[in-house]
């Protein structure tokens, strides 16, 4: 015991004042994150919806960043992301979308976050909120997206929208006429609905009007004239949408603003078409 104190007693004699100062922020410094920045650990159930960045960027901006059919198909419940410790951080509970090559897809994932005081939520170090991305390793693959719901709860005001739209052709190399093939104008009709997992009815197309398409011709002496292509249809309609609105701006499909002269995709049991907004009702 004496030789105890003995030690300690030399110790105190070699500590400088620059020690004490030193000693003292360090403790002032843990004790104060320790107060004012209790973070608190909990599972929260999100929904994101899925960008690739290996789809390239058209010149419409709206149709860009929609995964490839081959990596969305690889996603199933129950997949992990895990911490370094091996303990679960990020589970997938569910999945849903829309396409072909492209889809446009929704992962349900349940995610063990972090709040502070400010009442941030945190996944990772990364700040979660509605509009945010996120990133996610999970399994062997790995998800990039954008925060659309958390808590199964979405605030967005929902709004339904009436446009005046006219099909396009993405594939068409031909700027004579912005026609459609005949089959493809054959495809939609009045009724038509596009239905959610949940039962909800996101588009119905209320009217459809197929014409011959107009097709311009430039005669040997300069003129422009515009003729009728039976080989090609011009077709319009008219879409009720189901939107949410997030600072000014009506959205389709979670990422689609709904402009004049802007694309949205719309899928249908037997189809998919592009109409391009010509009007808002």
């Amino acid at each position: 015991m004496n030789a105890v104190l003995r030690r300690a007693k030399v110790l105190l004699k070699n500590i400088t004042v620059l020690d004490l100062v030193v000693g003292v922020s360090i403790v002032a410094v843990i004790l104060f994150f320790l107060i004012y920045f209790p973070k608190k650990s909990a599972w929260t159930t999100i929904e994101i919806k899925l960008r690739s960045p290996y789809t390239s960027f058209s010149p419409n901006e709206q149709l860009a960043g929609a995964p490839y059919f081959w990596q969305t198909a690889t996603i199933k419940p129950g997949d992990a992301q895990l911490d370094s410790s091996g303990q679960q951080i990020a589970v997938v509970e569910s999945v849903h979308g829309w396409g072909d090559i492209t889809t446009e897809t929704w992962v349900t994932i349940k995610i063990r976050t972090n709040t502070d005081k400010s009442s941030v939520l945190q996944f990772n170090y990364q700040n979660v909120f509605i509009g945010s991305t996120i990133k996610l390793q999970i399994s062997n693959y790995t998800l990039e997206g954008i925060v659309t719901r958390i808590g199964g709860v979405d605030n967005r005001p929902k709004e339904e929208k009436v446009i005046k739209a006219r099909l396009i052709d993405p594939n068409n190399k031909n700027y004579e006429t912005f026609g459609v093939s005949p089959w493809v104008a054959a495809a939609p009709h009045a009724g038509d609905k596009m239905v959610a997992p949940d039962g909800d009815t996101i588009a119905e197309i209320q009217s459809v009007d197929v014409q011959d398409a107009d097709r311009t011709v430039v005669t040997s002496d300069g003129r422009v004239l515009v003729q009728k292509d039976p080989l090609r249809k011009d077709v319009y309609l008219t879409v009720k949408l189901a939107t949410a609105k997030t600072d000014h701006i009506n959205y389709f499909l979670d990422d689609y603003p709904v402009k004049i002269d802007a694309e949205i995709p719309l899928y249908f049991p037997t189809y998919k078409i592009i109409p391009r907004i010509t009007d808002i009702l």
